[in-house]
Order: C-alpha cells, then sequence, then structure tokens
C-alpha cells in the first residue's frame, strides 16, 4: 500500500478534510469488516514511519502529475474572452494579465470567461449584508438587490490564475443546471477579474449539518414526532437529495463533494444540493486520464475516487448513503473510531481502513432496518453493486408513503 497526499484544507468545526490532489493507492483485496463494530486503532511509532517513508518517495511523482494537470489547465485558459458589450475588450474585466504578472512574474494570460457575460449584473444592484461563512477559498454572504430579495454571494479570495479560472467553470457549469433540488444561480458581477462573484439563491435554515449538530436524534420510531428533526423530515430531506443526483446524472454531471455542509436548507423551498466547486461534467471523450483522484473530501470519498480508477455518478451514491449516516446518528462519518488512547483517528488512517478493510461509517442500534440496508447498499465497494439514483428516489419515495399511511392511522385511532 502506497499513500501520497499533497494538498488539504481542514475543516476543524466537523473534524473533516477536503483534499484537492492526489493520491497513489495500489489495490488490494478488501478484509472482511463489520461497519458497525466499534474499532480500536493501534497508531505505533512503525506504522508512522511507514506512511512518512511511503509519502516522502512518492512525492516526486504526485508532484510530476500535479504540475501537468496545472500546465494542461493553463493551457486550456490561454483563450480569447467572450465579448461584452457594456465594457471595452482591454478592459481587465476579460484580463487577468495585471494581477497574474504584479503577484507571479508570469507572462500575461486570459481566463476563459465562457457564458459569464450573459450572467453579469451591477455591482451596485448588490448589498452585502452579513457574512455567512468563510473558508480557504472565500467567503459567503447574505445580500439584498434592489428588489430588496435576499440572495446568497459567494466571493474567491484566491488571485492566480487557476484558483480564477476554477471558479469561472464553477459558475459557468451551474448556470446550466436548472433544477428545483440545486440552489440556482441568479447571476454574476465583478469590477476586475479577481473580483468575481456569485449571486445565488438565498436557504434561510442553514446547511445540513448545522442542524445535525444542533438538533438531538429523534425518537428510532419513525412515527414519533420530534421538536427538531423528525424522521418524516430526514426522509423527505433525503428524497430531495435523491432527486438532485437524478437531475445531475440526467445531465452527466459528477458533485463529487455530496455532504452534509452542502446540503442547504429553506423553510419555504425544502431541501437543495449546493457547491459544484469540483462537479465534473461527463463529457463524451472524458477518458481515465482526466477523472481527477482523491477529489473531495476524505470521509464521503468512494473507494475508486482514491485510487486510480475510472469513476461514474456512482460515487455520488456513495457519498448519498454516508450522508444517510449522518442523518441517523447526526454524527461526522468516523468520528466514532478510535485508537487505543480514545482518540479519534486521522484522516490518513481512515482512507486507508476504507480501503484496505472495508470500514464504512455506522448506523445507530436503533436505526430503521430498510434504512441500513439502503446506506450499506449505496457504499458497496464495488460500484456496480450500488443502486442507481432513480433507485434511492423509489425506495425513498416508497417508505415516505408507508409512513404517512402509519401517522393516518395513529390519527384516526387518536
Amino acid at each position: 500500500m502506497v499513500l501520497s497526499q499533497l494538498i488539504f484544507h481542514a475543516h476543524p468545526s466537523d473534524q473533516t478534510t477536503t483534499v484537492y490532489s492526489y493520491y497513489d493507492v495500489y489495490d488490494s483485496p478488501f478484509a472482511r469488516f463489520d461497519p458497525n463494530r466499534r474499532i480500536s486503532i493501534r497508531q505505533d511509532s512503525v506504522l508512522t514511519a511507514f506512511i512518512v517513508l511511503c509519502t516522502v518517495g512518492l512525492a516526486g511523482v504526485v508532484v510530476h502529475r500535479l504540475l501537468s494537470v496545472r500546465g494542461a489547465k493553463k493551457k486550456a485558459s490561454r483563450q480569447s474572452p467572450p465579448s461584452n458589450p457594456t465594457q471595452s475588450q482591454d478592459d481587465d474585466t476579460h484580463n487577468i494579465s495585471h494581477t497574474q504578472s504584479a503577484t507571479s512574474g508570469d507572462p500575461p494570460q486570459h481566463i476563459n470567461w465562457r457564458n459569464l457575460a450573459d450572467l453579469q449584473l451591477e455591482i451596485s444592484a448588490i448589498e452585502l449584508v452579513t457574512p455567512l461563512a468563510a473558508g480557504s477559498y472565500g467567503v459567503v454572504w447574505r445580500a439584498k438587490l434592489r428588489s430588496n430579495e435576499v440572495v446568497a454571494v459567494k466571493t474567491c479570495s484566491r488571485t492566480s490564475l487557476d484558483d480564477v479560472q476554477n471558479f469561472v467553470d464553477e459558475l459557468a457549469l451551474l448556470s446550466t443546471l436548472h433544477s428545483p433540488y440545486l440552489v440556482s444561480l441568479l447571476g454574476v458581477t465583478w469590477t476586475h477579474a479577481c473580483d468575481l462573484k456569485a449571486v445565488l439563491e438565498y436557504m434561510d435554515s442553514g446547511d445540513l449539518r448545522q442542524l445535525l449538530d444542533n438538533a438531538p436524534p429523534p425518537s428510532p420510531q419513525l412515527v414519533a414526532n420530534s421538536p427538531s428533526f423528525s424522521w418524516r423530515q430526514k426522509l423527505e430531506c433525503a428524497l430531495s437529495v435523491g432527486h438532485a443526483l437524478v437531475y445531475l446524472k440526467q445531465q452527466h454531471v459528477i458533485h463529487r463533494d455530496l455532504k452534509s455542509r452542502n446540503v442547504l436548507l429553506d423553510s419555504k423551498c425544502g431541501t437543495k444540493l449546493a457547491d459544484f466547486g469540483i462537479a465534473k461534467h461527463l463529457h463524451d471523450d472524458t477518458t481515465h486520464a482526466s477523472m481527477t483522484t482523491g477529489v473531495g473530501t476524505y470521509r464521503w470519498m468512494a473507494p475508486e475516487v482514491l485510487t486510480f480508477r475510472r469513476y461514474s455518478v456512482a460515487v455520488d451514491v456513495y457519498s448519498f448513503g454516508v450522508l444517510l449516516t449522518e442523518l441517523d446518528t447526526h454524527r461526522v462519518p468516523f468520528t466514532d473510531v478510535q485508537n487505543d488512547h480514545g482518540r479519534s483517528v486521522a484522516d490518513a488512517a481512515v482512507v486507508c481502513m476504507v480501503l484496505y478493510e472495508h470500514l464504512r461509517p455506522s448506523f445507530s442500534n436503533k436505526c430503521p432496518l430498510w434504512f441500513v440496508e439502503l446506506g450499506r447498499r449505496c457504499m458497496q465497494a464495488d460500484a456496480r453493486d450500488r443502486p442507481t439514483p432513480e433507485d434511492v428516489v423509489d425506495i425513498l419515495t416508497c417508505q415516505l408513503g408507508m409512513l404517512a399511511n402509519v401517522m393516518e392511522d395513529v390519527v384516526d385511532e387518536r
């Protein structure tokens, strides 16, 4: 087993890490493993030394891969920007050369702005009100339009050519997606290339992880009422995410970062999937080499994403199975896995156990059996053994219908 890890983004609040780089992991047969068993991991100095040596040994190879990919992205981004009737062609709205030259000394290069000129809003039409979330990539604001409509504004604090191009690509993809189960892109605005902002649909109830952190797990009985987050609400939430996956499959798009943080809630609009920063459109010419390895957030990542294997929309189904464990336990996946000292196991160790010990996030002992079965099917090691998004929607729809009938019977008895 060899593991090479380069670029991390830590989330201290939920003890997770997002990786934007590559892993070199050689396949090994999976051992039989009970996903509900409490794991005790011994992390001695030998294991630590082994991981360090493996990482150093392969660092050169991985760096070479990353530089090759970065070079390819730069080559692809050297295209002429689309014309914008509201601004001149020599305006730095379409040109990052001034910022790029000033910050890195690289020769002037251009951003491929795709269709964003068609979505441009006047900067004066938006009033930033309150920051909602911040990370290494940027800040999300609560904002208002002139019409007093409340919106969310996402900014990019990074100024490198690749980062700005990635943000443009994310917004260009999102502009083509139209579903009641996805957060909508309303427009974009900028004063210069490194000041690009996305104006998004505002979801007034935060994200699913916040709700799970603040709400006590409800009674295991599906018919029980909960003042916070009932089983019925959980199933409706899961069903909405399932519908989002069906739509993305129809559009040949893989989200690649499905997790509770990226599931947003609204008092009127319900549940919607957000954050397409690392989503992938499966073009007909997509090859194995273009399928980035190790993209996403560790604890929600399918085994094939961690290895150099071609993958498909089935990776989102795997992440959906992990999401089901969150809905059941309210815990971040694998937080119940501890070492001999009673401490949480590092992400690198979790990755190894997922790949070689078939470790999966656990459900509670009181979780409905059909819910556990669905989650385990979604988290199968072989992508071919997982249900399709359509299967997931059918199962959840059926169970919600049965729950509605049970609730009606309870009301009638009263």
